[in-house]
Order: C-alpha cells, then structure tokens, then sequence
C-alpha cells in the first residue's frame, strides 16, 4: 500500500515536473503585450519625428520668404531714399537761408501782437488820471505790426537778399517779403478782424491801422518810399511817384523795373 502509494506520488511529481509551469502563459501574454506598446512608442515617435521635420522645414521656408521680402521692401527704401536725396538735401539749405529765417520771425512777431489784441478785452485798463484812454493801448498793441509791416520788412528784404542776382535779387527778395508778410498775412487778418470784430474800440483800432500803414509806407525807406535814392530807396516808390512823374519821364532802368513788376501782377492774378 505504501508502495503504491509511493508510486503514485512520484508519478505525480513527474508530471508536474515535465508539464508547462504555471503562470509562463501570462508571461508570454505580458511579453507580447510589452512588445507591441514598444513597437507602437517606437512608431509613433517616428511619426512625431518626421512631423517636426516638416514644420522644421515650413519654418525655414517661411524664414526665407521673409527674409526675401524683408531684402527687397529694403531696396525699394533705398531706391527712395536716393530719389529724394536731393530734396532732403535742399531742406538744410532752406532752412538756413537767413531770408527764410528772418521771415519766420517777422511772422512771429505779427502773430504774437495780433494774438494780444484778440485777446485785449476793449475797455481801458485803468481808470486812474493820465493812464491810456482804451484807444491808445490798442495803438501800441497795433505798433509791432505796423513797424513789421512797413519798416522791418523792406529792411529784411534788403539785408538778406541773394547776392548774385545783382539789383533783381534785391527786387525778387522785396517781393518775396512783401507777399508772405504783409499781402498774405498782415493785410488779410487786420482786415478780417475790422469785418467781423464785435467790440467798437478793438474794430476801429483794425480800420486806423490801414490809414497809419498808409503813411508809414511813404516813409524813408518803406515800400513806397518815393524821396530817398539808392539801395535804400523803396522798392515800389514809382507806384507813389507816378502821379507826378509821367512813365515817359522815368528812367529807362524805373520803366524796365516797372515792365517787370506788371507782368508778375499779370502773372499772379492769372
């Protein structure tokens, strides 16, 4: 009995021995398992791979289309900038013509007075005994214009004149400084401010100052300035003058001037 027993013991231990042990097949599974998820990491980094070489690709290519556009919107500057090289050039030399700065000022100056008038309230200031009646403060608010307008200007215009042009140039330079300070500034804005001006004392002191103006152009040395000769003289005195001296009287260079002057009204009127 023990014998068989024995026997059948061992063969039992035999067959467990020679079979499968237990638990290699879930090993296998796991194995399997295990290799699948490497061979699916392994393939989708090779697709991520390849999809950052793509966009690494986009990217240099876009790199280079910029740097493309970036060179040719740098040479159409640099074409501008050399077709307005000799305007940028002209500039500085504008801006330090001592005519032109001189002009700057006069205008300044018109600008300024005008401005204390506009804002002077048109009454007296003071009441006290012997202090300026309104009248008399709008006056020497007005003076700075006027002495612009009929004394500084002319003298601007002779100082600074170009040189070259001989007695033209001084003519051209009187011209210039005429127009931009009393016939495009001076004049339009008194006369604006005689038409429209609300309070009597501040418009009648606008409407007195073409009368002064007036005068103060016959002066020595003014635009009208008919009296004095040479360089000094006024540059428009024939038109004062000729009420006493025929045109068939003046001096062949005053009718040559005179020749000049009504073809630029003729010109400027159009």
């Amino acid at each position: 009995m023990s014998g068989r027993m024995g026997g059948g013991g061992g063969g039992g231990n035999r067959r467990r021995s020679g079979g499968v042990p237990r638990g290699a097949g879930r090993r296998d599974r796991g194995d399997r398992r295990d290799r699948d998820r490497d061979r699916d990491r392994d393939r989708d980094g090779q697709e991520q791979q390849q999809q950052q070489q793509q966009q690494n690709k986009h990217n240099r290519d876009e790199d280079e289309m910029m740097e493309d556009l970036a060179a040719l919107q740098q040479q159409d500057e640099m074409s501008d900038d050399d077709n307005a090289a000799p305007d940028m050039a002209s500039e500085p030399e504008e801006r330090e013509n001592p005519l032109v700065l001189a002009l700057e000022d006069l205008q300044g100056r018109v600008a300024t007075s005008l401005n204390d008038i506009k804002l002077h309230p048109g009454v007296r200031s003071s009441s006290s005994p012997g202090s300026p009646t309104v009248h008399e403060e709008l006056a020497t608010l007005m003076r700075p214009v006027l002495e612009v307008a009929a004394h500084t200007g002319p003298s601007i215009a002779r100082t600074y004149y170009n040189p070259v042009g001989g007695d033209i140039a001084i003519e051209n330079s009187c011209d210039d400084v005429y127009d931009q300070v009393v016939s495009d500034l001076v004049l339009p804005l008194v006369l604006e401010m005689a038409q429209s001006e609300t309070i009597p004392s501040k418009r009648t002191a606008a409407l007195e100052f073409f009368h002064n103006l007036w005068k103060e152009c016959h002066k020595a040395g003014s635009w009208l300035d008919s009296t004095t000769t040479g360089p000094n003289a006024g540059p428009y005195a024939s038109g004062g003058a000729s009420l006493a001296v025929p045109p068939s009287m003046a001096a062949p260079g005053m009718r040559a001037t005179q020749r000049r002057r009504q073809a630029k009204r003729m010109t400027k009127e159009g």
